[in-house]
């Protein structure tokens, strides 16, 4: 008889579990509120939602999502389901979801639930549910209690399926991409910096420890901020580079990359001491904000100790491009680790636009050449005389910065200057006096070229070898003697040409506006005498003139 009641009261136990579990697999919205106006498909795939096989619930979810518009009256039973938190393997691409923002999130490729797809559904069909999504996401609780299947489950799993409503709310909010839902998603960023973070070891075990879901919940929201782009969360965000969880700070980090804030830029960088899975993502963050602000902190970091950090930052230096960084980046070719000097030497090409190799000096001497080049800064209608004058200066980065600039100004009165720099101690100065001469292409500067044929540097070579060529309009290779006779052959003709140019471009100069010099006038003879000569005759001849005009009158 015992028995009997026992195996009685376990069927209604089970009987009501059941009953429970068949409720919260559905929508808490009864099946028979299906409105009219949803036809055809859409409510076809509504009444799926209400199986007992969460594939068909998820399935049924995704379908609604990719109808558009015309799901509209599926709003309210996909948002009554945000809470469906069964597992289920899923075939999805998630280059095909533009819902799943970083490639670090790729572990959810095949785990989803239906909530889940609930939550991309609503993201797909308009903006008509951001209401409910907004209630969900501030407290689920008011529109889900109203399932009596909801009330009667404990408060613990109540709690569960809050929070899963919750980080799904977030996901459809940041799809939605509606502003209305940042001041919604703002106070679900931070955590509750709980006693049991900060507690010793012994004592942990008096507090409730860290609810694992709502570190669940500050992922997705993070994540929805990003999406949403609105810069009233950039400080939240900041705020949430020092959460305690890792994913929460390596979603934060992706999330403020895809705002693109300059204001991020410095916390950014001190994340870059994180863990290598944040550091990542602070790096792909600091690439797409790509703010001056980031360079001298950058900078910094090329000295530290970690050797991730060192190949960050100088990854970071040579996309942001900005010559501050030019002696770090030289110092950082000296470094013990042979990824960092790559990465410096990739940043300083960057940077140049020059292929030295990996030899610090050889950087450096292109540094101080550039700097000399910024220092010497010509006025325009003085420019090749300044350019000549800095030819015979005591830095040998100022003459080599002449040289360079002397080729590109088309002034023929170079050509003698240059040719005497070809001799200069400077290898560099060779260089660029060659490469300059090579721009002018003018026939004089030939023997002197084909002499530089024979430098001890072989960039000296080759730079006269290539203004040869453009000289000669033939290549007759390094050999000095085979030029020496086509110049022989060439010779008069060449230089003919070249003096007629010469006039040619002296004719077409504009002459300089030559100024009138005024002719002093003669003492005494500066015209004060003959004016008052003239006043004093028409004072005179005018009343005469009236007198005469009175005389006629009267004797008409």
């Amino acid at each position: 008889m015992r028995a009997t009641k026992l195996s009685g009261a376990f069927r209604a136990t089970l009987a009501a579990s059941v009953w429970v579990s068949i409720g919260l697999a559905a929508p808490h919205i009864p099946e028979t509120q299906i409105p009219k106006e949803a036809q055809g498909k859409v409510a076809y795939y509504i009444k799926e939602l209400y199986s007992m096989n969460p594939t068909i619930r998820g399935s049924a979810a995704e379908r609604l999502g990719s109808q558009g518009d015309a799901a509209a009256p599926a709003v309210p039973f996909l948002a009554a389901m945000l809470d469906d938190d069964e597992r289920l393997r899923w075939q999805a691409t998630l280059a095909e979801d533009p819902l799943e923002p970083p490639a670090h999130r790729r572990e959810r490729e095949e785990r989803t639930t239906p909530g889940r797809e609930a939550a991309k559904a609503l993201s797909r069909v308009g903006k008509s549910g951001i209401g409910v999504l907004l209630r969900v996401v501030t407290d689920p609780d008011a529109v889900y209690l109203k399932d009596p299947a909801y009330r009667a489950i404990p408060e613990r799993e109540r709690a569960l399926k809050r929070a899963h409503a919750r980080q799904n709310a977030a996901l459809a909010l940041g799809g939605l991409k509606d502003p209305r839902a940042v001041p919604a998603l703002l106070p679900l960023l931070h955590a509750e910096v709980s006693l049991f973070l900060s507690l010793p070891l012994p004592f942990q075990p008096l507090i409730p420890p860290p609810d694992p879901e709502e570190k669940k919940i500050r992922i997705e929201v993070a994540g929805a901020l990003g999406r949403l782009g609105d810069r009233r969360a950039v400080a939240h965000l900041i705020g949430a580079l020092h959460d305690p969880s890792w994913e929460v700070r390596r979603e934060t980090a992706w999330a403020l990359g895809q705002i693109r804030d300059p204001m991020a830029m410095l916390p950014l960088m001190a994340r870059l001491d994180d863990i290598e899975a944040v550091r990542l993502e602070v790096e792909r963050a600091l690439l797409e904000i790509r703010s001056p602000a980031a360079v001298e902190p950058a900078i910094a970091k090329l000295k530290d100790k970690e050797l991730t950090v060192r190949l960050i930052a100088a990854r970071l230096l040579g996309k942001l491009l900005d010559r501050r960084a030019v002696p770090a980046l030289i110092a950082t070719l000296s470094d013990e680790a042979p990824d960092v000097k790559f990465e410096a030497q990739v940043a300083l090409r960057a940077l140049s636009k020059e292929h030295y190799s990996p030899n610090p000096a050889q950087w450096q001497r292109w540094w101080d050449m550039e700097q000399a080049d910024a220092d010497l800064k010509p006025p325009p209608d003085q420019a090749v005389e300044t350019c000549l004058a800095a030819l015979k200066a005591e830095s040998w980065a100022v003459r080599a910065a002449a040289a360079r600039r002397l080729g590109g100004l088309g002034d023929y009165r170079a050509v003698e200057p240059l040719l005497a720099a070809l001799t200069d101690k400077d290898e560099t100065v060779r260089r660029y006096a060659a490469k300059a001469l090579g721009e002018l292409a003018d026939a004089r500067a030939a023997e002197g070229l084909i002499a530089a044929l024979q430098d001890d540097k072989p960039e000296v070579q080759i730079e006269a070898h290539t203004a040869l060529r453009v000289l000669a309009e033939q290549d007759l290779g390094g050999d000095p003697e085979r030029w020496k006779e086509w110049w022989q052959q060439r010779k008069e003709a060449l230089l003919t040409k070249a003096r007629e140019k010469e006039e040619e471009a002296a004719r077409d100069k504009p002459p300089e506006p030559v100024r009138a010099t005024p002719r002093a006038r003669p003492a005494g003879r500066d015209g004060s005498g003959a004016g008052l000569l003239l006043i004093l005759a028409l004072a005179v001849a005018c009343p005469l003139g009236i007198l005469i005009l009175i005389r006629l009158a009267r004797r008409r």
